[in-house]
């Protein structure tokens, strides 16, 4: 009865270190992307820490001129 007790803990420990080791390749695979992302993420933060009120203002007045040239665009694709 013992041994079959000992080849149940067996078969459950491949299955631990199987998962285990399906664990440590998805760890691995996050901390290789994060290193990929890290210095994007920094160099972002500093690009937002320039960032002055008159920029954002252009960009709000970009966001509408880019909307109306759209807009204006289609209308006339659809007159030709």
């Amino acid at each position: 009865m013992c041994f079959v007790y000992m080849q149940m803990i067996a078969g459950d420990e491949v299955l631990a270190n199987q998962a285990a080791a399906a664990a440590q390749g998805i760890k691995q695979e996050c901390e290789s992307d994060l290193a990929e992302a890290i210095p994007a993420l920094e160099a972002a933060i500093s690009a937002l820490d320039t960032l002055k009120p008159a920029d954002i203002t252009e960009v709000k007045s970009m966001k509408v001129l880019t909307l109306f040239s759209f807009v204006f665009s289609r209308r006339l694709r659809k007159i030709s």
